[in-house]
């Protein structure tokens, strides 16, 4: 009765494990994207450009910051450095617009340009489609 309970709790783990496995690799098959690029201001690059992509589909979103050369990487959260397919819409602020919606405008240095309405909120201009795999969006802005 004994080896009878154990071969039990030892099936039960097994199975256990075994769904848990086909869980996870359906979880994170080949839906995953990877997306980089660069972000222009009327030719130049544009540093410290915050983008937030929202899924016009169903699913998590994701951010990006620019560097010194308006190069980005988008991650969907700081564990995960991809974001799903589909369409999205992408809103970018700019340093300045950035401090000025938290009520620190003084801290806004010269040269930091403010973004026109148009790349901002959920009536944002800008949308991109992420296929599976590698992805490279420029966004080409203009302060016009």
């Amino acid at each position: 009765m004994n080896r009878t309970r154990i071969h039990r709790r030892r099936d039960a783990v097994l199975l256990l494990a075994a769904s848990a496995c086909v869980f996870l690799v359906g979880c994170s098959g080949g839906d995953k994207s990877s997306l980089t690029g660069t972000v222009t201001l009327d030719g130049e690059p544009l540093a410290n450009c915050t983008l937030n992509f929202t899924s016009l589909e169903q699913g998590p979103g994701g951010v990006a910051q620019t560097d010194d050369s308006g190069k980005y990487k988008a991650a969907m959260s700081l564990n995960n450095d991809w974001m799903a397919p589909g369409e999205y819409l992408v809103e970018a602020r700019s340093r300045a617009d950035v401090l000025a919606s938290e009520n620190l405008s003084h801290e806004v240095k010269p040269g930091d340009a403010s973004l026109p309405q148009t790349y901002h909120g959920p009536e944002s201009e800008l949308r991109m489609t992420l296929e599976p795999g590698s992805n490279t969006v420029d966004f080409e802005l203009s302060s016009d």
